[in-house]
């Protein structure tokens, strides 16, 4: 039998990058003391961070880039639709406490000044906001060839809400219900692992069909937009109360930690996994676990209620035309393990 492979083999250790990522916040937790009252250091390692205004507003921000999707498009020579994975890794961040996102900067890398290309990505930034709402309020391009060899394109956003509004995952309580929002593809994390699995372990290129969907190219289903939830999520917050609210993206199901700490969940009725990641967990000889541990599985949005509230959230999921299904439950547990039950019992 081959030798399985993993995200880290890829290149990408996310264990590795949680402890270097530690190193970091030693020095940039203490920031949080130069302005005390207008800080949340309990709320820390969450999707956005959080700053009291004083009048009872809160601001919300995120950071996120496209990341190496970036490469896809530069192999297909097509941009014109990574802006709207920026404002998705972004604005699904910022509704992921409650907030509703107002407006952003964005960051360009380019090897040289190109119009066209720089045409083509503002032309997905636009259809991103146009999406979310949010407005450019800045940005930055940067002629830095001998540090990008492809466009890097990342962005920060802004997010605004009150601070009785936030949800922050301090409220879910054993036996809350996960309903999970259907993705619409791999969205815009784990293409190191996906581009090893065609392009270094095996030999396709981006024209060649899907292996597992062979009326679309490996290009077509590597470059599907990120779908982004901002009306959906913001929807349910307005009818309902949830108590915990997760975009699933880097790290996939063990995003869901960062909610609150002495809780465990149950993934016991995941959704289907999608050509694109059976394609890549076959070609790569990827363990099911590893998936779940680096691709969103069908799942790009988790939304945790009360057993009372599900049916209402199913229902609204489902008005804004999006699949969407109780997929497990939280539960408490101090080890804080993830269990999915799909193909095989995985613990994550």
């Amino acid at each position: 039998m081959k030798e399985e492979r993993t995200y880290a083999e890829a290149g990408v250790d996310i264990e590795a990058s949680r402890k270097a990522i530690s190193t970091l916040g030693q020095w940039l937790d203490k920031t949080l003391s130069f302005r005390p009252e207008n800080t949340f250091p309990e709320v820390k390692g969450h999707y956005s961070g959080l700053y009291r205004l004083g009048d009872g507003s809160v601001l919300s921000m995120s950071t996120d880039s496209v990341g190496t999707k970036m490469i896809v498009a530069s192999m297909m020579k097509k941009y014109d639709t990574v802006g709207i994975d920026l404002l998705g890794m972004l604005a699904n961040d910022i509704i992921s406490v409650g907030s509703t996102p107002v407006c952003m900067v964005d960051y360009i890398a380019v090897q040289k000044a190109d119009a066209d290309l720089l045409a083509e990505i503002g032309k997905g930034i636009y259809e991103g906001c146009r999406q979310t709402r949010v407005v450019v309020v800045g940005g930055e391009t940067a002629t830095v060839p001998d540090i990008v060899k492809v466009p890097d394109l990342a962005g920060a956003i802004v997010g605004i809400s009150q601070e009785e509004e936030l949800i922050t995952g301090s409220e879910i309580a054993d036996g809350d219900v996960i309903v999970g929002l259907g993705s619409s593809g791999m969205h815009s994390n784990g293409y190191t692992l996906a581009r090893k699995a065609f392009f270094a372990w095996n030999d396709f290129s981006v024209h060649d069909p899907l292996p597992t969907d062979p009326s679309v190219t490996i290009g077509e289903a590597l470059m599907v937009p990120t779908r982004i939830y901002v009306d959906v999520v913001l929807d349910i917050t307005r009818n309902l109360r949830p108590h915990g609210l997760a975009h699933i993206t880097g790290g996939a199901l063990t995003k869901l930690r960062r909610l609150k700490r002495g809780m465990g969940y149950v993934v016991d009725n995941p959704f289907p996994s999608q050509p694109v990641f059976e394609a890549v967990r076959k070609l790569g000889r990827v363990p099911w676990a590893e998936m779940y541990r680096t691709f969103n599985m069908g799942m790009g949005f988790a939304v945790i209620v009360d057993p009372a509230d599900r049916d209402q959230t199913l229902e609204i999921s489902r008005k804004h035309g999006l699949e969407a299904k109780a997929v497990g439950t939280a539960v408490r547990d101090a080890e804080e393990r993830i269990l999915v039950k799909a193909q095989q019992k995985l613990v994550l």
